[in-house]
């Protein structure tokens, strides 16, 4: 039988947990880390649209693969949020 670490797999669920910023974006905590790491103030932006695109003028200068998945992750919700079906 395979043996689970408990306090792993909480933090890890912890972590993929979506928060409402203070301008109403939905961010999970690895995606708030990311997002600091690169001096991205999160709290500011009050629409998907225009972190999508100041995440996107960085990635136009640099490659960073951890920046690349949260502005994945993120044209997948605003596509899925706003294009009409």
């Amino acid at each position: 039988m395979e043996e689970y670490d408990i306090k792993k797999i909480q933090e890890e669920q912890k972590n993929s947990f979506y928060k409402r910023t203070k301008k109403g974006l939905m961010l999970n905590q690895e995606q708030r880390d990311i997002l600091k790491k690169y001096d991205f103030d999160y709290e500011k932006y009050s629409s998907l649209e225009s972190l999508l695109f100041d995440i996107e003028t960085v990635l136009l200068e640099e490659e960073y693969d951890d920046l690349e998945e949260v502005s994945k992750t993120l044209s997948e919700i605003y596509y899925y949020y706003n294009v009409n079906k």
